[in-house]
């Protein structure tokens, strides 16, 4: 599962618990208008992922969307069924036939002949509901009883009250985000990260795409719309201290280029070479300043990602356990209290202007070296009793 920034998942937080409470705070017309932007969207998002994730780019999706609409308005007027467990495995099955058939004939094409051919089947579905006689025409079809929720004969709710189907589209929402961001981990732990489908997926849908989407409701979602305020405004973004976020940003930037181009091994490498270290205790003293130092410039994944390959592989050459060294530089990764960048916490506290650069190094560097000391001592003393190492 991607691992998002922590300011992205509190702005994702927000943004959740901001549409939770929108039927409590807005009129009976905005909850209806925001149940349709959150249906449009959960349609966005599967569009996005069929376009991402298999590279067609079809302009017939909607013909689906309005298929389905269509197909459960005729069951409740119709057919008179109104329990979801009937009409959602109809509907499902009905758009299912329509795909497999229009599908079975896009396929033999390719390019902007496919692109063509999904839009003219998109275009013969439309025509023939606006024309053909019993569909209301360019008015469409309305569901005068909306689907209910029916176990034997309790009914638990039903979609008839509009706060239930705002939570219904609500939960919908949710649930097609958080599906989209674990799909690249359930792929990679199903089939390996040197599957092509995951190879496609993170390409050219990254995980970050999900975090924007998420953030970008902030600027939608309502605080007071009779005052037409909302959860973020751009008045208010401009004002977020942007050069920390880069700054912070480059960190990260910074310790993943000195990791790809390996400037990161040549290093660790060389010093060691260097110093001469032959023991288990000098390599996880080694080791775990390292880490240390290099935390200070990046963030405590690159660190950790730099320094314990390095250790392991000059471990191993060397003829030395590599398990202390390895976990003396994973827990010197933590460390870093000198420099803004060195952690998103260093960044918020010099964010606020109240701790000025030399006072952080002057008190940072002092944490860094008792952090060193506590860590070496810690792990040579009881590594070997709890590591059995």
């Amino acid at each position: 599962m991607p691992v998002f920034p922590r300011s992205i998942l509190i702005l994702l937080l927000f943004a959740v618990a901001g549409l939770a409470v929108v039927p409590f705070v807005s009129d009976r017309f905005h909850v209806q208008l925001i149940t349709q932007i959150m249906l449009l969207a959960t349609f966005a998002m599967s569009l996005d992922l069929l376009v991402g994730f298999t590279g067609l780019v079809s302009f017939g999706h909607a013909a689906f969307y309005g298929l389905g609409g269509y197909s459960l308005a005729i069951l409740t007027r119709d057919a008179g069924l109104v329990s979801i467990w009937a009409t959602l495995p109809m509907t499902l099955i009905a758009c299912g036939l329509a795909s497999a058939a229009i599908g079975w004939l896009s396929i033999r094409t390719s390019g902007v002949y496919f692109i063509m051919i999904t839009l003219a089947f998109a275009q013969m579905i439309y025509y023939f509901f606006n024309d053909a006689r019993g569909f209301g025409g360019s008015d469409g079809l309305y569901i005068i009883t909306k689907p209910q929720f029916t176990v034997g004969d309790v009914t638990l709710f039903s979609l008839q009250n509009r706060t239930t189907l705002y939570y219904t589209a609500f939960t919908a929402l949710v649930a097609t985000a958080v599906f989209l961001w674990v799909l690249p981990g359930i792929i990679a732990l199903s089939m390996g990260q040197d599957h092509p489908a995951y190879k496609q997926l993170v390409a050219v849908f990254p995980e970050s795409v999900v975090a924007l989407l998420g953030a970008g409701l902030l600027f939608v979602l309502p605080t007071d719309l009779r005052k037409h305020e909302f959860t973020l405004s751009w008045s208010e973004a401009v004002k977020i201290d942007w050069w920390i976020v880069f700054l912070y940003g480059g960190g990260i930037a910074l310790g993943t280029l000195t990791f790809k181009t390996g400037l990161a091994e040549a290093m660790g490498g060389g010093l060691t070479s260097l110093l001469g270290v032959e023991s288990r205790f000098a390599l996880l003293a080694l080791s775990t300043a390292l880490a240390t130092v290099l935390s200070e410039t990046t963030s405590n994944t690159a660190s950790a990602n730099m320094v314990v390959p390095v250790v392991i592989a000059f471990a191993r050459s060397a003829g030395i356990d590599p398990v202390l060294p390895a976990v003396g530089a994973t827990m010197g990764a933590s460390l870093g209290f000198m420099l803004p960048v060195s952690t998103p916490c260093n960044a918020i506290v010099y964010g606020s202007g109240r701790i000025p650069l030399t006072r952080m190094l002057r008190h940072g560097i002092v944490l860094d070296v008792v952090g060193v000391v506590v860590i070496i001592a810690v792990v040579s003393t009881l590594g070997p009793w709890v590591l059995g190492r």
